[in-house]
């Protein structure tokens, strides 16, 4: 098994869509296969990675719902070489409310601790409109405006995940 980064926040609108579209399109611009796991039901990850919601017959929800369904069944190829999605689709809040998010949210945090010391970054992405476009366009900033800052800012950040993680 691989590397597991969580890109999470309660709040909404802080930005993780377009961090985890960003951090996975410079890691799989480096050479590593990425997997980013849509678990919102609005389902903007699978979006902004260029994914039409209208060809998704099995998704996140159906994995989680049905034991005999493998996360492997449902992962779709995107525009760019190396990044895959597993994607999510509205089927998500009904299976949020079989699933119940005090479970889901207790067994994070015991995963959270399982992992023990949590690693900070140097790296800082500042905002850009560029950033904002690159999920409309479907694609990662490093492959929309590979020579802007924002590129190369989550370039950066995803060397410094690498040598953490070594």
């Amino acid at each position: 098994m691989g590397t597991v980064i969580a890109v999470a926040n309660q709040k909404g609108g802080v930005g993780k869509t377009t961090c985890t579209i960003n951090l996975g399109g410079a890691l799989a611009s480096l050479g590593h296969r990425v997997l980013c796991l849509d678990l919102d039901p609005q389902a903007n990850l699978t979006v902004g990675l260029g994914i039409d919601l209208n060809t998704v017959d099995k998704n996140i929800a159906n994995v989680l719902i049905d034991p005999d369904l493998k996360l492997t069944s449902i992962i779709r190829p995107t525009k760019t070489k190396n990044l895959d999605v597993a994607p999510a689709t509205l089927e998500l809040s009904s299976a949020e409310v079989e699933l119940s998010r005090t479970i889901l949210g207790r067994d994070m945090l015991d995963s959270l601790r399982e992992l023990g010391d949590h690693q900070v970054f140097e790296t800082v992405i500042r905002q850009s409109v560029k950033i904002g476009e690159a999920p409309t366009a479907g694609v990662p900033i490093g492959v929309y405006e590979p020579r802007s800052d924002a590129a190369k800012s989550f370039a950066a950040l995803a060397r410094e995940v690498i040598g953490a993680h070594k």
